[in-house]
């Protein structure tokens, strides 16, 4: 478990950082939002052999365990900060999971962007097992956290990272597209002009 904790962190891509994290310890209330917090298989992704999902902590419940004495919230009215985990669920990602758009599903970029306007600082974890076309997250998010789908300890991992306790490691090994209409997006690589 400890290992698979910090693989799990060490594949994780910082891709924006405004200021916002590390968060600090002294956070009496935090917001988390999004329903991705609250989910266990999702975290493991779509390949997970024999990875069960009562194995795995959630993302809320890793941030309960390493801030025992805050509370934690849904709203971000009575929030000093917030942790918005969007992305896609499992069976979204995957063998014979192809999607004709590849940004956020319905309702979460609004739900970021409420976060957003509300002054705070907030971290988005995104949680994915393929490039999406994020570009509002990409320039706008004070914080944002690739976790791609990562396993039974990814939620400890996650939470490690937010507070300063691990540093990320990954590196992309795929170029994100600003737009559906980019793909496919090509590295060193030149077009042949044929579509």
């Amino acid at each position: 478990r400890a290992e698979a904790r910090r693989s799990a962190a060490r594949s994780m891509v910082l891709l924006e950082n405004r200021g916002a994290l590390p968060f600090p310890k002294s956070l009496k209330t935090l917001a988390v939002l999004g329903a991705l917090a609250d989910s266990r298989a999702d975290l493991l992704g779509s390949w997970i052999g024999d990875g069960r999902p009562e194995d795995a902590a959630t993302i809320r419940e890793a941030l309960k365990e390493a801030l025992p004495k805050a509370r934690l919230t849904d709203s971000l009215k009575d929030a000093e900060a917030a942790v918005v985990v969007v992305g896609e669920t499992s069976g979204m990602s995957g063998e014979a999971a192809s999607r004709s758009d590849l940004s956020l599903p319905q309702g979460q970029l609004e739900l970021v962007r409420r976060a957003h306007e509300s002054g705070k600082p907030y971290a988005v974890v995104l949680v994915t097992g393929r490039p999406l076309a994020v570009p509002w997250l990409a320039e706008n998010a004070r914080a944002l956290l690739l976790a791609w789908q990562p396993g039974s300890e990814g939620a400890r991992a996650v939470v490690d990272i937010l507070f300063g306790d691990a540093v990320p490691g990954g590196k992309l090994p795929v170029s994100f597209p600003r737009s559906v209409g980019q793909v496919p997006v090509y590295y060193a690589y030149k077009n042949s002009g044929r579509p």
